[in-house]
């Protein structure tokens, strides 16, 4: 099990973008949607109320992305550096 969680730990740790924009979009999706589900009356709401969360959310990760590759373009410095240094 620990080889496991080693590594996937590794794998996020690779992947900074699935760790800290899509895996807690997906998690605030999942919860926005059990929760709606219980409140509105049709699943069709819920889906639309989902959907629109995560295009939204998607949305924002994309300019925020782009706006870090035009900021490393144009002057060599990172917004978003990776959490693997050269230490």
């Amino acid at each position: 099990m620990s080889d496991l969680v080693r590594t996937a730990s590794r794998y996020l740790d690779d992947h900074w973008v699935l760790k800290w924009f899509a895996l807690p979009i997906l998690f605030m999706a999942s919860m926005l949607f059990a929760l709606s589900l219980v409140l509105t009356p049709t699943a069709g709401e819920s889906v639309q109320l989902v959907g629109l969360f995560v295009g939204f959310s998607l949305a924002v990760v994309a300019v925020g992305l782009a706006l870090d590759w035009a900021v490393r373009s144009a002057t060599g410095w990172e917004l978003l550096e990776s959490n693997r240094g050269g230490s």
